[in-house]
């Protein structure tokens, strides 16, 4: 097999003018380098003012404001022509008074005492449901539970039920 040839550098008649001519190609690289234009065109594209401007929409908005406007000022000049008038008395001396004042009053009193006899019966009622036979049903079914149930039951702690049934004295 003939031997291998090893990477050697290219056979030159002078180094220095070797270098010199390396150093050229390499500038002239470099200048090609920055004179080279983009394949991709990534310039924004052109503007089209009348996408984007809206005139007829600020044509709309300015006739609105303007009518606004004109409005406005024939407002303030009557409110004017009505200030300027002597011997306007715009102060109401006669305070109306009710015709029906009194039936309002005793209507009114005829509910108020029917709410309260209404009041009176539903807290002399006794509750139809007892609220410890529903604590002694539910304890019942948790035991019932404890023994059917594959996996240990955990209820729900006391301190997390919420009775709204207790009463301070624990009566029904």
């Amino acid at each position: 097999t003939p031997p291998k040839e090893m990477f050697r550098e290219e056979k030159m008649a002078s180094r220095v003018c070797s270098k010199r001519w390396q150093e050229r190609s390499y500038v002239r690289h470099r200048k090609k380098l920055q004179e080279i234009k983009a394949s991709i065109d990534n310039t924004p594209p052109p503007m089209y003012p009348h996408l984007y401007q809206k005139l007829k929409k600020a044509q709309a908005e300015e006739e609105k404001c303007s009518g606004i406007e004109r409005d406005n000022r024939t407002l303030v000049k009557r409110m004017t022509e009505i200030m300027q008038r002597p011997g306007i008395d715009t102060h109401n001396t006669i305070q109306s008074k009710s015709l029906n004042r009194e039936s309002r009053k005793r209507e009114l009193s005829r509910i108020t005492n029917e709410n309260q006899k209404l009041l009176q019966r539903i807290q002399a009622r006794q509750p139809t449901y007892s609220h410890l036979q529903w604590e002694q049903d539910r304890e019942q079914k948790e035991t019932i539970c404890e023994r059917i149930c594959r996996y240990p039951y955990r209820p729900r702690a006391a301190t997390e039920r919420l009775c709204y049934y207790d009463s301070p004295k624990g009566g029904a």
